[in-house]
Formats: structure tokens, sequence, C-alpha cells
């Protein structure tokens, strides 16, 4: 079992679900580091905090040692979601990590297939041509709007591997005041990622400049 201890949480992750990379990421500490910035740069103690895409449960893990709401997260790898659930209580986090695929609404099933690979973090429901080390498994289909109403975030990071393209089409709560979202260019290209901004603006959203670093962007409400 690997042991990490990055941004003061630590994260125990099996040694099967490890990779070289991904060690030197978690061992030097850049393991999601601007996510994890942009959060400490915005989040408040009264938010209530949703993580969509919870990996090793390390941004649930940061945000619930800032937020007084137990936070929550969603995770689809099979394995991973344990593990993430495991790392909240390690570091005296209370929260909870529901496994599924965040989908759209509109999304017509109760399950859909994932595409596991050996670096957790590559892991997606839309997996690049020719990946190796990849399987397909069928995963609980979890719908954006359902997640909003169950978990109410005021602040919420989203890092799914592309399947944010068409999330933000969904009706946004009120109290929804910030999102920290990887995007993935290389994914669906610059008309994807004009499709986002559209949909975020449409909604109220705008870019903010503080945290945003690179393909890590952080949408804020307009009051």
């Amino acid at each position: 079992m690997a042991e990490y201890l990055i941004s003061g949480v630590t994260l125990h992750i099996p040694d099967a679900l490890m990779t070289g990379q991904l060690d030197t990421a978690m061992a030097s500490g850049k393991y999601e580091h601007t996510e994890a910035e942009a959060l400490l740069k915005h989040l408040r103690p009264r938010d209530r905090f949703l993580d969509l895409g919870a990996g090793a449960g390390f941004l649930a893990s940061l945000a619930g040692k800032v937020v007084a709401a137990p936070v929550a997260g969603v995770e689809a790898g099979p394995q991973m979601a344990p593990v993430a659930q495991a790392n909240l209580a390690r570091n005296g986090v209370t929260g909870e990590i529901a496994h599924g695929a965040v989908v759209p609404d509109a999304f017509d099933g109760d399950h859909v297939v994932f595409t596991v690979r050996r670096s957790f973090w590559a892991s997606s429901l839309t997996p690049r041509e020719g990946a190796k080390n990849a399987r397909e498994v069928a995963v609980p289909a979890l719908r954006f709007g359902t997640l909003l109403e169950r978990f109410r975030p005021t602040v919420l990071s989203i890092d799914i591997e592309g399947g944010e393209l068409d999330l933000l089409n969904t009706p946004l709560p009120p109290d929804l005041r910030l999102m920290v979202m990887e995007i993935h260019p290389a994914i669906y290209g610059k008309a994807g990622i004009k499709r986002i901004f559209d949909a975020a603006s449409a909604q109220g959203f705008t870019y903010a400049p503080m945290g945003s670093r690179a393909a890590t962007v952080v949408l804020e409400r307009v009051a």
C-alpha cells in the first residue's frame, strides 16, 4: 500500500492501482495541485462541496478540512470509489463517495460503459483510441441533476475526462456559486470548450482568473 502526504492530506493507494507516473505526481505533490490551489483560494467554511471524478478522494478530503458540512464525491472506477471513501475517513473527513459515472439528465439507461485504465486518473467515458491496459465495465449512471438535488453543492469540482462536455446544459441550482473544472481540449477541441463556456455563461457563470490555470478553469456565478 503506497502512502502519500499532499497539502496536509494523507492518501493510501493500493499498489495494484499505482503506476510510475502516478507515483511521481503524488510524491512530488503535483497530483491535482492546480485544482487544489483553486479550491483553497475560493472555499469558505459554510460551503457544501461536491467532487465529480473523486479519484483517490484528495480534493474531497482537502475540502473537508475547510468546510463544516459533509463533503460528497462521485467516482466511476469500481476499485477507486472505496479507496476514496477510505481516504476521507483516514483524514477525519465526514462525507460520501458515490460509485457511478456522471451523465447528462437526458441519458437513457441505468448503467453506462466506463473504460478503466491502469492509471486510474485516465479512466473515462470517452476513451482515447488505442489506449493500452484498458477494459470496459458497466457502472451505475448517475444523472447530474439528481446529484445536484441530492447534495446541494455551493462549490463543484469536475474532472471526468471529457464527460463534462454536455453537463452544463442541466439547470444549475441558484445556491451553486463556483465550479472548478478541468477541461480536455484533446478530446473535444475548441468547439467543445466553447460549448462549455457558452452553457456556463447562459446560466450566469463567468471565467474567474483567480485559481484558473492552463486546463483548470474556475467558473464563478455573476452576482
